[in-house]
C-alpha cells in the first residue's frame, strides 16, 4: 500500500499536526509490512520547511518495523 502525503492539506499544519498525521497514516497502513509512505512530486510549494523536516522526523519516528503507536507519551507495538 501506497500512501501518498501531498494529497493532504499540508500548507496548513503544524508540526504537532504533522507528526500527528504521518503516525495516524503508519499506524494505520503500516502493520503487516509493505507500506510505503511518500510524496507524489506533487507536494504544494507553499509547504514550510519546518514542516517537510517534520513530516521527515516523524517518518524517522514511528516508520520503522516493527512499527509502534503512540499511547500518551510511550510507544506500543501494534498489531
Amino acid at each position: 500500500m501506497t500512501y501518498f502525503l501531498g494529497m493532504l492539506p499540508m500548507r496548513r499544519w503544524t508540526k504537532e499536526q504533522a507528526e500527528q498525521t504521518v503516525q495516524e497514516v503508519i499506524a494505520t497502513a503500516a502493520p503487516g509490512g509493505g507500506f510505503i509512505l511518500a510524496d507524489n512530486g506533487e507536494i504544494p510549494w507553499q509547504v514550510s520547511e519546518e514542516i517537510l523536516l517534520a513530516v521527515s522526523d516523524a517518518v524517522h519516528t514511528w516508520g520503522n518495523y516493527p512499527v509502534y503507536q503512540q499511547h500518551g507519551k510511550e510507544k506500543d507495538r501494534c498489531h
